[in-house]
């Protein structure tokens, strides 16, 4: 589905990409966010990864009832993609030298796409960022302006650089040819469906080529939502045994998404001595293992648990594949347990 209006003369053309799964609570805030925005000419790409709740079904209703100036597109995936492999299917079919980032949970302010698009023409950048404010999943604010770059983080870990380079894609935007060559250099293990993080792509696709983000300080772009459905944003201990169950569920998908982030760090360095020489080569080794023994520990075949916990190396492998040994629902009851013992304190 696609809505044409007549696009205004001598500013270029710019694409405001939603990305949706699975989060009818919060889409339709998004959407308003995606229709309000003020830079024209405006492409908006309202996608949704095969959801199966209400999502799509509200998209595809907001889209049929806008009547404002923007150019709207409405698509679905024909199976789920994954986050990374689902933003690269979008950024394949934008038209807009920039392409804007925005999750379906999260709310951008009306002046977004306007700011982050007059800050990376001002200063050449490949892509900039804003602060944010933190909302609930009530809408509650929980902090009113935060600023965008964190250290130390995730992708500091894994690189020696400048922590600059890493930044929350939630709030950002990029050129369309910076996407286009980070997935190309990440292409194999995008290709495999389970990298989820595109932050770390794009922090380590930056440091390759020495693409300083541009930053946009004067207030918060966008409400980024803390809830249950975010992939970064969730709380840490389950108030009952389903929600307890739910998060060790999440760890085992949180261990496969951090393994597949190493190796796009890894796939991008080969190719790019900049990069290669900046890796923490022995910490990437050792998270691998480690994130390795975390997925095969979660292996639904109680043999082959036992297999792989005959190949534990350290205490610490021991531990982890021990504790799993009997499935998700055991190590579940022993947190939940715990966690009414003694208080909310991660096993």
């Amino acid at each position: 589905m696609t809505n044409i209006p007549k696009l205004p003369q001598g500013r270029a053309l710019v694409t405001f990409a939603l990305f949706a799964y699975n989060q009818e609570k919060f889409i339709r805030e998004a959407v308003e966010g995606a229709f309000s925005q003020t830079y024209e000419p405006l492409e908006i790409i309202l996608s949704d990864d095969y959801s199966s709740d209400r999502t799509f079904e509200i998209i595809e209703r907001m889209a049929a009832e806008y009547t404002g100036p923007h150019r709207v597109i409405v698509r679905q995936s024909q199976a789920n993609r994954g986050l990374v492999r689902h933003i690269r299917d979008v950024v394949e079919i934008a038209s807009g030298h920039i392409v804007v980032v925005a999750a379906g949970d999260d709310i951008s302010f009306s002046q977004r796409t306007k700011e982050l698009v007059t800050l990376i023409d001002e200063e050449g950048s490949a892509f900039a960022a804003s602060n944010y404010s933190r909302i609930a999943s009530d809408g509650v604010i929980l902090n009113e302006n935060t600023f965008n770059i964190k250290s130390p983080n995730e992708f500091i870990s894994m690189v020696n650089a400048d922590p600059k380079y890493f930044v929350i894609g939630a709030a950002a935007a990029y050129k369309k040819e910076f996407l286009e060559s980070a997935f190309y250099y990440a292409k194999s293990t995008i290709d495999c469906g389970s990298l989820y993080n595109e932050d770390i792509v794009f922090a380590a696709y930056a440091v390759a080529t020495g693409s300083f983000p541009s930053n946009y300080k004067d207030s918060p772009l966008i409400g980024y939502r803390i809830s249950s459905s975010s992939l970064s944003n969730f709380r840490v201990a389950g108030s009952s045994f389903n929600e307890e169950l739910s998060l060790v569920y999440r760890e085992k998908f949180i261990s496969s998404a951090r393994l597949a982030s190493l190796n796009a760090v890894l796939e991008i360095a080969q190719s790019h001595p900049n990069l290669y020489k900046k890796v923490r080569h022995q910490k990437i080794e050792c998270d691998i293992r480690r994130c390795s023994i975390q997925v095969a520990a979660f292996n639904p075949k109680f043999t082959n648990r036992l297999i792989q916990l005959s190949n534990a190396k350290s205490l610490e492998e021991l531990r982890i594949m021990l504790s799993r040994l009997f499935g998700c629902r055991f190590l579940a009851t022993l947190r939940y347990g715990k966690n009414k013992l003694l208080g909310s304190v991660k096993w």
